[in-house]
This record gives structure tokens, C-alpha cells and sequence, in this order.
């Protein structure tokens, strides 16, 4: 004798394993976007400050080193007769200011710390607050850059 179909004990079975197995595939899905959240704020706030500081070194090499005053949180520069200073607001926020109008450039730093030589040599570092997995953490980028115009 043939017997087709299933028993209720199987249906059964099978009927508590499929939530089971949809719930897993639910966790699974929502703790990889949680992962590419994070990881994906942690680049944006790692290229925006990148971002800002490659801006900052390119007005610098074209800026006149006579020019050039830096204190702890700011720089500024004469580029073709046009003053430009970056620097650090109260709000984290990295500022640009030509001829007196300032623009937001990069926001969420801990720090911005210009560093200027009398040979025109010029540090710049910039420290972002990241988002981790296990809370805040911190990316400092560091570029030197050589200021030689007259």
C-alpha cells in the first residue's frame, strides 16, 4: 500500500520550523544593515573631514608663506591678495572664511591643529569623531604641506 501526503506530526513539525527560521533570517537582515549603518557614518565622517583637509592643503600651496598665521585652532593665508583662514568654532564645526564670509566645511571634529614652521612647512591635523560599534571613537588625519610662494 502507497500512502501520499503527510502526517500531522509532520505538518506540525514543519510549521514551528518555518517561523524559526524566518525569525533568524530577520535578525540576521536587521544586524547587517545596523552594520553597514555604522560603517557607512563612519566613512562619511572620515571623508568629510579627509575632504576638508585636502581643500586646506590645496589653498595653502597656493598661498603666499609671508602671509601665513596659524594658532592652536586656526590658519589663515593670502591667496592672489585674498584672505582665507580655516578654522575651529565652538561647535565642532571646521570653518572657511574668505574675505569674511565663513562656510561649514566639515563638521563632527574633536579637533583641527595647524602647526607652522618658519620655513613655510605647515601641519595640519584633523581629528573626527566616528561612530563604532562600541560607542564613539576618534580618526585623526595628518598632512603636511609646504608653503613656499613670496
Amino acid at each position: 500500500m502507497v500512502r501520499r501526503g503527510m502526517t500531522l506530526v509532520e505538518v506540525l513539525v514543519v510549521a514551528a520550523m518555518v517561523p524559526l527560521v524566518l525569525g533568524a533570517s530577520f535578525v540576521l537582515a536587521k544586524q547587517s544593515e545596523q552594520a553597514w549603518m555604522l560603517t557607512s557614518q563612519r566613512l562619511s565622517s572620515i571623508a568629510d573631514a579627509q575632504r576638508a583637509l585636502d581643500r586646506a592643503v590645496n589653498e595653502l600651496r597656493m598661498g603666499s608663506a609671508s602671509s601665513l598665521v596659524c594658532d592652536d585652532k586656526s590658519i589663515s593665508v593670502e591667496v592672489n591678495g585674498v584672505p582665507i583662514q580655516y578654522s575651529l568654532t565652538a561647535q565642532n564645526m571646521l570653518t572657511r572664511t574668505v574675505g569674511g564670509v565663513s562656510t561649514d566645511i566639515a563638521g563632527n571634529l574633536l579637533a583641527f591643529s595647524p602647526t607652522c614652521r618658519s620655513d613655510g612647512l605647515v601641519d595640519l591635523r584633523v581629528t573626527a569623531r566616528v561612530t563604532a560599534v562600541t560607542g564613539q571613537s576618534m580618526q585623526t588625519l595628518d598632512s603636511w604641506v609646504f608653503v613656499q610662494n613670496p
